[in-house]
C-alpha cells in the first residue's frame, strides 16, 4: 500500500483529526512569539493589577480586624485573584474574530477549509494565548509571593481539579463568545452583548469579588 493510500484511509479519523488540530494551535503558538511583547504587556498589567489588589484587600482586612472574611484569607484571596485574571487575560477572543468575518465576507473563505470552523478558531485562539498565559501566570504569581507569600493551602493533589475547573471554564467562556460572534448573522453590531457578557462576568464571575464574598 502507497504512502498516499495510507494517509488517504487516515484522513478523517480521529487521530488526523487530533494532528490537525494540533498544527493549528502548534502553528499561532509560533506565531505569537513574533508578539511576544504584546504578553509581556499583559504581564505587566496583572503586575499592577495583583499589587493594587494586595494592598486594597491588606487595608480591608486590618479594618475588618479579621484574618478571615468570607471563608478566606488575605494569602488565599490574592492568589484567588491571580488564577481568575489568568483565566481572564488569557481567554479566547473569538467573538470579535466571528462578527470581523461575517461583516467583510471572509467566513465564505474560512468555511471551505477542511476543518470544523468553530474548533479552528478554538485551537487557533489557544495557540494564540498559550504565551500570553504563560506571562500573566509568571508575572502576577511573583507578585503574589512578594506581597503575601506561597498559597499556604496549596496541594499538589488538587493541581488535576484545579486545571480541569480552569479548561473548563476556558471552553464556557469560548462557547459563550462564540454564540455571541455568531449573533452577527442576525445584527450588524455585537459590541452591547459583548459588554452585557463582560459585565455580568465581571460581577458574578468572581472577577470583583471572589465568589465567596457575593
Amino acid at each position: 500500500m502507497s504512502t498516499l493510500s495510507i494517509a488517504a484511509a487516515d484522513r478523517g479519523t480521529w487521530r488526523a483529526q487530533i494532528r490537525k488540530y494540533n498544527a493549528i494551535a502548534r502553528i499561532n503558538i509560533q506565531n505569537s512569539l513574533a508578539y511576544v511583547w504584546d504578553a509581556f504587556g499583559q504581564g505587566v498589567f496583572i503586575t499592577l493589577f495583583i499589587f493594587v489588589f494586595a494592598q486594597l484587600w491588606r487595608a480591608t482586612f486590618k479594618a475588618q480586624g479579621a484574618t478571615v472574611i468570607g471563608g478566606l484569607t488575605l494569602n488565599q484571596t490574592l492568589w484567588y485573584f491571580v488564577w481568575a485574571e489568568l483565566i481572564q487575560l488569557s481567554k479566547i477572543l473569538v467573538s470579535n474574530a466571528i462578527e470581523h468575518e461575517v461583516k467583510d465576507g471572509s467566513l465564505a473563505y474560512t468555511l471551505g477549509r477542511p476543518y470544523h470552523y468553530l474548533l479552528y478558531h478554538f485551537f487557533a485562539g489557544l495557540g494564540n494565548v498559550a504565551i500570553r498565559m504563560v506571562f500573566v501566570l509568571t508575572f502576577g504569581a511573583a507578585v503574589a509571593l512578594i506581597e503575601v507569600g506561597p498559597l499556604k493551602t496549596f496541594r499538589l493533589a488538587a493541581l488535576p481539579g484545579v486545571a480541569l475547573i480552569t479548561a473548563l471554564a476556558f471552553v464556557l467562556d469560548y462557547c459563550i463568545a462564540a454564540a455571541i460572534g455568531l449573533l452577527a448573522f442576525f445584527v450588524e453590531d455585537t459590541s452591547a452583548f459583548r459588554l452585557i457578557y463582560h459585565k455580568i462576568n465581571f460581577v458574578l464571575g468572581g472577577l470583583l469579588l471572589p465568589v465567596d464574598f457575593l
